[in-house]
């Protein structure tokens, strides 16, 4: 740690063998897993470093605080895979509602994980519930206060939907959905972000990427 504030209070290292010291042009991005500020009270990591390194903070939600992603990662991750492998996977209702409720304590590395075993297990046209592991489906009744798409029929409204008996694009539906929530956030709050954040229960700034996302303006 000492080494690595020298190089970067004095923005120059010394290579080894080397007698002269090199000057540096370089900006940094540091990741952490742990939480920096307690680890500098028990005095694992130098306070020095840690000031030097947090001049701009970022922090990224873990899965479980972001359950309205998993159903946008889920179609990403199986377009990964249909490129990768050549396969196809296709998840019911069912189970994208089963895996948002999912705690994922492993976060984004083991919604991948699952994906792939699924993608080598399953060779059913539409995969169901029957077929996740057990500890997925013991979700379903272990967090029933996570909001999820359920017994809806399609229509062109997203606040009043129904499933059809086709079938559904869930992308589709859960965008315009997303959108309509936020707009009426947006109008009960009079168009206060942070406020119409704290009816969403989302962070400020995930708000504002959303509305970004979906070219809403205040």
């Amino acid at each position: 740690q000492l080494r690595l504030l020298q190089a970067l209070r004095n923005r120059e290292v010394t290579r080894l063998g080397a007698d002269k010291a090199r000057p540096l042009d370089i900006r940094i991005i540091v990741a952490d897993q742990g939480n920096l500020e307690s680890m500098v009270q028990r005095g694992e990591f130098r306070e020095d470093l840690y000031h030097q390194i947090s001049v701009y903070p970022v922090r990224i939600p873990p899965l479980r605080e972001r359950s309205e992603d998993v159903a946008l990662l889920i179609d990403a991750l199986c377009a990964e895979i249909e490129r990768e492998q050549r396969i196809t996977l296709t998840m019911s209702v069912d189970v994208v509602e089963l895996l948002a409720r999912h705690p994922w304590p492993g976060n984004i590395r083991e919604l991948r994980s699952l994906m792939q075993r699924l993608a080598i297990s399953c060779r059913e046209e539409v995969i169901t519930t029957q077929e996740l592991p057990d500890r997925f489906r013991e979700t379903q009744g272990a967090d029933a206060r996570r909001p999820v798409v359920s017994d809806v029929v399609l229509t062109d409204e997203p606040e009043s939907v129904r499933l059809p008996v086709n079938g559904m694009d869930l992308k589709d539906y859960l965008a315009r959905l997303e959108r309509s929530l936020i707009e009426q956030a947006l109008d009960d709050a009079d168009a206060v972000v942070a406020r119409a954040a704290d009816r969403l229960h989302i962070r400020r700034t995930t708000l504002v990427e959303k509305m970004r996302k979906y070219g809403i303006s205040r």
